[in-house]
């Protein structure tokens, strides 16, 4: 599941806070008009990702993955470490392809 981003549209005016539908994207950005078209979007690219990922990489490789990318005591991915900017809130992006990743390599069947 993806996290809650900011939404700018809030009635108030200060961009504080979830929509008020409760999505995780922002319907000003999305130009289609459907606040969920969005989430649909990136999940059909983490899929994408994961695919290439399960084909790509072994197992152990993608364990790894998942191992580094673990929440911190704040909630923040530990793999995700930036020194200018804040960490992601966990789980990341990379994570979620890494988990997406394991389920297709789990669910594929053995050559």
């Amino acid at each position: 599941m993806i996290g809650p981003l900011r939404c700018r549209s809030r009635i108030d005016g200060t961009g504080n806070g979830m929509h008020q539908c409760g999505s995780s994207v922002c319907c000003r950005d999305n130009p289609m008009g459907d606040p969920h078209h969005m989430a649909t979007e990136t999940t059909n690219q983490i899929q994408s990702i994961a695919e290439v990922l399960a084909a790509s990489f072994s197992a152990i490789a993608v364990s790894r993955i998942l191992g580094e990318h673990v929440p911190d005591s704040t909630g923040h991915c530990r793999g995700c470490w930036y020194p200018t900017t804040a960490s992601p809130v966990w789980p990341c992006r990379l994570w979620e392809i890494g988990h997406e990743a394991e389920r297709i390599k789990q669910a594929s069947p053995r050559p």
